[in-house]
């Protein structure tokens, strides 16, 4: 029975994350970077020194573990069912989530729950639409979460070794669930008294380096320097590098967030090990979204609320183990459990208008007519699209070099973010000129092709709401 369950929450979590897909055939921004990496890779058998493909060239530093994975892959099975992909991920991370519940609890009901809630939580559905590598990191995660939670309040050197292993992975995976499995590993270890797990990060550092022959500490050059670019944003409103909340949209979100975990904790009178196991791991993410939410200086490490999204999988369980304890806690949680599965199905269906019509990430058949003509032509100078959003695609699609930079190639050219706009302080002649630009891809939502100024621009194809312009 419990495995029938199982596969079934796993099913209605991938229907769930494939619902923003159905009507879009290829959609992503990332996506097209990784699966470009993922080609270099499959080719070369090697990893770039810089990337080939952008304009400036800029180092090869970012985690490239999600692309070498995806080379593992043919090129054309890819190509046509990348889609689904990111929903099978979801299914598998599920079905994780269900498989710990069960087996901590032995309760049907909790690990059917717990598997409902992240499938219906909408910060998780919204990053889950297209192929990333925060996927393969959260699942990562998610079982350095699981093998502390068994370990309990003791030391034990298996988990402590498959920690340092997971940890290691995700270091050479993803940026910001490396930073979310340092908060993991320290909270955990301050809450529960088991202070050698802290160990476990340098250890994972050097085994990171060891794995990759060195090249981990060029991805953590990369990621300091992001970082710091984060940090400098700070301080320059024009320059938002990421779109975090606003004081008061923290403070709602870390409110109910922290207030439903205390519910939980007085929910429940007689914890086991295990239980306050997950309640440091819950605390632990919350720690660092508050930390990363309110105290300035520390929002250059992300967008607050993603910690938060690292928590679910305790946060979920707790919430099902409490509805099970007697008492006057039952009625509320139970009220506040349908209210949240509510919202969060209409939030859900709000993010799918929202992925329909974001159009720089939608490739589709007007932008592969286009993409298809610039197959057809020399391969000489550079590509600028407008807007950038549209840069990954391009260079996956075409193989043009793209005015683009990956990573922290940002600080080469801090004025392109968050995106190039029509600005008279920064002419696009001049971008064009310094760059060796040959060609624009323009999106008539982005502005009117007038506000460019280029007036020696020749319409080399128009489709659609593209126009390919020769400068």
């Amino acid at each position: 029975m419990a495995w029938i369950a199982a596969l079934t929450l796993s099913l209605i979590t991938f229907l769930i994350r494939f619902w923003p897909r159905v009507r879009l055939l290829k959609y992503g921004d990332d996506t097209w970077f990784h699966l470009l990496i993922a080609d270099v890779y499959r080719k070369e058998k090697a990893l770039p020194r810089k990337y080939p493909h952008f304009i400036p060239p800029s180092d090869s530093d970012y985690p490239p573990g999600f692309s070498m994975l995806l080379s593992l892959l043919n090129k054309q099975w890819l190509d046509r069912w990348e889609r689904y992909l990111a929903p099978a991920m979801e299914g598998v991370t599920s079905a994780a989530i269900f498989g710990f519940a069960f087996w901590l609890t032995h309760s049907l009901w909790v690990a059917s729950f717990a598997a409902l809630l992240y499938a219906l939580t909408p910060a998780v559905a919204f990053q889950a639409a297209s192929l990333n590598p925060r996927l393969v990191g959260y699942f990562l995660h998610l079982l350095t979460g699981l093998c502390l939670v068994w370990g309990g309040n003791e030391f034990h050197w298996a988990v402590f070794g498959i920690v340092i292993l997971l940890g290691a992975l995700i270091l050479y995976t993803h940026k910001m669930t490396a930073q979310a499995w340092i908060a993991l590993v320290l909270g955990y270890a301050l809450l529960q008294g088991v202070w050698a797990y802290v160990w476990g990060i340098p250890l994972a550092l050097i085994l990171a380096c060891g794995l990759s022959k060195g090249h981990y500490l060029k991805v953590l050059r990369g990621h300091i320097k992001l970082v710091r670019m984060h940090l400098r944003s700070l301080l320059d409103p024009a320059m938002q590098v990421y779109s975090a909340d606003t004081r008061k949209q923290a403070l709602i979100k870390g409110g109910i967030w922290a207030g439903l975990l205390l519910f939980f904790s007085a929910a429940i009178p007689d914890k086991s090990p295990a239980l306050w196991a997950l309640f440091a791991w819950a605390w632990s993410l919350f720690a660092a979204f508050a930390l990363t939410s309110f105290v300035r200086p520390l929002r250059c490490l992300g967008e607050g609320y993603r910690y938060l999204e690292y928590g679910m999988a305790p946060w979920v369980i707790l919430w099902g183990i409490s509805l099970l304890q007697p008492g006057p806690f039952r009625l509320i949680l139970g009220a506040a459990a349908i209210l949240y599965i509510g919202l969060g199905w209409i939030q859900i269906r709000r993010n799918c208008e929202v992925h329909r019509n974001h159009y720089p990430n939608i490739v589709d058949e007007d932008r592969m007519t286009v993409y298809q003509f610039m197959n057809g032509l020399a391969k000489e100078g550079g590509v600028l699209c407008c807007p950038s959003g549209m840069s990954y695609a391009t260079a996956y699609f075409t193989r043009f070099q793209v005015l683009w930079m990956p990573n922290s190639g940002w600080e080469q050219v801090p004025w392109l973010f968050p995106q190039i706009t029509p600005n008279p302080s920064l002419p696009f002649s001049g971008i064009v000129s310094q760059y060796g630009i040959r060609y624009i891809l323009h999106h008539q939502n982005f502005c009117k092709p007038a506000q460019l100024k280029l007036t020696n621009a020749e319409v080399l194809i128009h489709k659609g709401p593209y126009r390919l312009l020769k400068v």
